[in-house]
């Protein structure tokens, strides 16, 4: 609305994207003005990416620039089929690369959006690695891309890995099989001095695991830093896992033991490579759950959102927490955010 003055006042569009601030400048002609800005934001722009929700797969993404109080949608429907189990990372060049997944079938394609999610294009129909989901991918200080694990359509564990130098187009087999045991659900991470870290994963001899992986080069090779069952954390799949400085911080996930399902809610973390482990807490603010992600902000805080909790994990959610001292504490950013209820959906910050 004009002022009395004569001069218009911005009147701001709620919850922009990042990189967009929209504003509408009323003018006394009673028109009106669109003026766009950059906004900027001091968490990054949290974004989601498809997922399942109890009965469908999903192909949306949503962002919040506010760590994840308020989300609005980029797409309703990706160029990519809907899908669960697939991962998403941030190339180099600040590109997105999504990889795998499984939704009416299990897939080995990847696909490429250089402008922050909003479109997609095909990087290949039909990778070198068999089709899979449940897998962990790691961006490595050269820039490449490194693949491991996953599980195929028999819901069979893989102990492959594999490493792409052009964001995704092809794919060269590093070790097939690797030194790490037979898995799906479990995280991968690179660490300061260039190296790749898998933490815990399940569906192979014995079903779960609760062991440590390092490779130093790229993954033709893997040293076992913890023996299965040498953590103070017990054996489990589909972890939510972030690295921050020389810290790896792991958060929930799912066992499934002989008196039942298990599903948790500790936060552990560790400062040597895994070697050695404290936990932050045996039972956060959030409700147990598995197949959730976990994300560091650019003010080092962690957003934990979504995932499936209940006795066996198949309750989706849609919640946001926020934790500011290395997830001892968490603060519920929202009960019910803007996109569905979800789980096995990939998150990253662009």
């Amino acid at each position: 609305m004009p002022t009395g003055s004569g001069k218009s006042v911005l009147v701001p569009i709620s919850s922009p994207l990042l990189g967009e601030k929209v504003y509408i400048v009323p003018s006394s002609s009673g028109k009106q003005i669109v003026l766009s800005l950059r906004a900027e934001s001091i968490y990054g722009g949290l974004t989601i990416f498809g997922g399942y929700d109890g009965s469908n797969n999903k192909n949306d993404i949503w962002q919040s620039i506010d760590a994840g109080v308020i989300w609005r949608q980029i797409t309703a429907s990706a160029e990519w089929s809907a899908r669960r189990g697939h991962c998403v990372v941030k190339t180099p060049t600040s590109d997105l690369l999504l990889i795998g997944g499984v939704g009416a079938e299990y897939y080995n394609d990847t696909w490429i959006s250089t402008n922050n999610g909003a479109t997609w294009t095909r990087q290949s129909a039909t990778a070198g690695w068999g089709a899979r989901a449940h897998h962990s991918c790691c961006v490595l200080s050269d820039g490449s891309i490194l693949l491991t694990g996953g599980a195929n359509a028999f819901s069979t564990g893989l102990h492959d890995t594999w490493r792409s130098t052009d964001d995704g187009v092809t794919w060269v087999e590093q070790s097939d099989p690797s030194e790490f045991n037979l898995r799906n659900g479990h995280n991968s991470l690179l660490m300061p001095d260039g190296s790749c870290v898998v933490i815990a994963g399940g569906y192979g001899t014995p079903l779960y695991w609760s062991d440590v992986w390092r490779t130093v080069n790229s993954g033709v090779s893997w040293t076992q830093i913890k023996p299965n069952d040498s953590t103070p954390w017990s054996k489990r799949i589909y972890i939510a896992s972030v690295i921050k400085g020389t810290k790896i911080i792991m958060a929930g996930g799912y066992f499934y033991g002989g008196l039942g399902s298990n599903v948790l809610n500790q936060v552990w973390a560790s400062s040597d490579n895994g070697v050695t482990w404290v936990e932050q807490t045996a039972a956060a603010g959030w409700t147990r759950r598995h197949q959730h992600t976990m994300v560091l902000l650019n003010d080092g805080s962690l957003i934990l959102s979504g995932g499936g909790d209940g006795e066996s994990g198949t309750n989706p959610r849609n919640d946001v927490w926020r934790s500011t001292d290395d997830g001892v504490t968490w603060v519920e950013q929202t009960a019910a955010a803007g996109w569905s209820a979800r789980k096995a959906h990939a998150s990253i910050l662009i």
